[in-house]
């Protein structure tokens, strides 16, 4: 009897302990606001202030481990004056999207990742883990879409061209495949 009033303080006082008043609770560590970022900076090192938008934080990333493949597997080194470097690499970022070229959605995490499904199971599954997040991260969708469409692009006006009829010459048709949506 004498116990269940020292139970519900001790449950309100954890429940005044969680309540967060602040405008910053992502950074308050008593708000259940504050764990997603948390998370992603644990286990992934993404900060959202710093590093900006997470598909350009994650290019940045899969850039950087291309200059390390080159470096160290392929040997490239700016010192050696019998070989070319590559030093400067791309300044812009394509397209997040596994089309036209999915080597830069899918990169070399998803075969970690894949070997490390094929050692637990016995089945290679490549999983694009930083590749997805950027994907289902804000402007992510849309640059997904988008690189679908530039690629499906040729293939609907060949499509449009061969097909009987005689609206295929129509510039309305002909702007649809030519200027994909939002540009």
């Amino acid at each position: 009897m004498k116990s269940i009033p020292l139970v519900v303080a001790a449950g309100a006082a954890l429940i005044l302990a969680g309540c967060s008043a602040g405008p910053s609770r992502a950074k308050d560590h008593w708000s259940a606001h504050s764990v997603g970022p948390r998370m992603s900076r644990a286990f992934l090192g993404y900060q959202s202030d710093v590093d900006g938008e997470y598909v350009d934080y994650q290019w940045k990333q899969k850039q950087s481990i291309n200059y390390t493949i080159s470096r160290h597997l392929l040997n490239d080194n700016p010192e050696n004056p019998f070989t070319m470097s590559a030093d400067t690499p791309s300044t812009q970022r394509p397209n997040h999207s596994p089309l036209p070229n999915p080597f830069t959605y899918f990169h070399v995490e998803s075969l970690v990742y894949g070997g490390l499904m094929y050692a637990a199971m016995g089945t290679f599954i490549p999983i694009p883990v930083d590749s997805l997040i950027a994907t289902f991260s804000p402007g992510g969708g849309e640059e997904f879409v988008l690189g679908i469409q530039e690629t499906a692009e040729p293939a609907g006006i060949l499509l449009l061209t061969v097909l009987p009829g005689e609206s295929y010459e129509s510039d309305a048709m002909m702007t649809g495949w030519s200027h994909p949506a939002g540009s």
